[in-house]
């Protein structure tokens, strides 16, 4: 039976139908302790039921091993949180949530599962809320899974899982594990990276494109998770949750594997031959952000040689050639400026220009790309003319009157 097949056995319809069918009679309804393997775990504040399940940190998920083996020095760059070089991988705790809304006050993390690494071993841990009335103990358990983690990773969780949990541990007065850990979101790192190449940045689109990982039809699609819990609420019958903590626990898996690629891509990218342009020139951009620059250009100069797009092109020859100037390193600078200016750009004309005025002190050469760029100009759309028209004008006129004193 497909996911779709059994979705329509227990009665959940994408919209409103007119006659929706009644739900499973609850003589009938299969408990949560038999559709899913687990324990009911005791807490101070009652009983919740726990899922474990133990991988290897070796284990590869997709073509990526679990366990992350570089030291996560540009991830500490790109937070600014130069704590967490210290950290080990036993440090870290992945977390993801499966909820009964988008926000607000009244939205409960239903089932919230957990990562961490525990020597050679890899532990995921799903917390299940049977009922509303045991979320303070569903809580406790997690806090006690999650005891010495420091780094909390997600993805974007800083947006909706991070503060969700927090808002629930403060509603239900327990102390909070998150408090004084650092927060790591992949998603804003991957939007970077992959912006250009991808059309999605999902967890699930990277775990298809990056990490090489199809899900099976054992998954359940995300916009109908909220409603299958409240059918459970409603009838008691758990089967189709099995579906839930199926994808919950591959969204925990995915985001280690996901950090330990990064690491890597991060750590050596011209070490890996397979890496794509796209991803090059986005690794550039994140070396160039945390102030690695000339990593960013060597980066750089290798997508440019691989080939991209014509726009990114044209972006990343102008941020290589930038750098390239901070550092004074001239005739690289200057190639790339010509190459640039032949082909229309302005900023290059420009860079030439004062270029040959202030460093080279040749005036006729900074005429002639001040020129060139005027009479390309004269054909250029309007806004290009209203940006750079007035300033190559001043700088001739400047030009000129130097020429006439000496």
């Amino acid at each position: 039976m497909n996911l779709s097949e059994r979705l329509k056995a227990l009665g959940v319809r994408r919209g409103m139908p007119e006659n929706p069918p009644a739900p499973p009679r609850r003589e009938d309804c299969v408990p949560i302790e038999q559709a899913v393997p687990g324990e009911v775990r005791a807490t101070l504040y009652g009983e919740t039921f726990v899922r474990r399940q133990a991988h290897p940190a070796a284990e590869r998920y997709g073509h990526v091993p679990l366990a992350f083996r570089t030291p996560p020095d540009l991830l500490a760059a790109w937070m600014g949180a130069p704590s967490l070089r210290e950290h080990a991988p036993e440090d870290y705790l992945f977390f993801d949530t499966e909820t009964t809304g988008l926000g607000g006050g009244g939205t409960y993390a239903f089932l919230i599962g957990a990562g961490r690494f525990r020597g050679e071993t890899f532990e995921v841990a799903q917390f299940f809320l049977r009922e509303p009335g045991e979320e303070a103990a569903q809580l406790a358990a997690l806090s006690e899974f999650a005891t010495g983690c420091k780094v909390w990773v997600s993805f974007n969780g800083r947006a909706f899982d991070g503060p969700l949990i927090r808002g629930r541990y403060t509603l239900n007065g327990v102390s909070n594990p998150m408090e004084g850990s650092l927060h790591l979101d992949l998603l804003h790192l991957a939007r970077r990276l992959w912006r250009e190449r991808l059309p999605s940045r999902t967890l699930l689109s990277l775990e298809a494109q990056i990490l090489g990982v199809i899900r099976t039809q054992e998954d359940v699609p995300g916009w109908v998770i909220p409603q299958l819990y409240l059918d459970y609420l409603r009838t008691g019958d758990a089967r189709l949750l099995k579906s839930v903590f199926y994808h919950n626990h591959k969204d925990v898996l995915a985001m280690a594997a996901l950090l330990n690629h990064l690491g890597d891509l991060l750590a050596a990218p011209l070490e890996r031959p397979e890496t794509p342009a796209l991803d090059l020139a986005g690794i550039g951009e994140v070396y160039e952000k945390v102030g690695h620059p000339q990593e960013a250009a060597a980066v750089y100069r290798e997508a440019l040689a691989l080939g991209l797009p014509e726009e990114t092109r044209r972006r990343i020859r102008q941020k290589l050639s930038f750098l390239l100037k901070r550092a004074e390193a001239w005739d690289a600078a200057l190639a790339w400026w010509q190459e640039a200016a032949a082909e229309g750009e302005y900023y290059a004309c420009e860079e030439l220009a004062k270029y040959y005025e202030h460093r080279a002190r040749r005036l006729e050469e900074a005429l002639r790309w001040t020129q060139t760029a005027l009479e390309s100009l004269a054909a250029a759309p309007k806004e290009e003319r209203l940006r750079w028209e007035s300033p190559f004008r001043h700088r001739l006129a400047r030009l000129e009157r130097k020429g006439r004193e000496h």
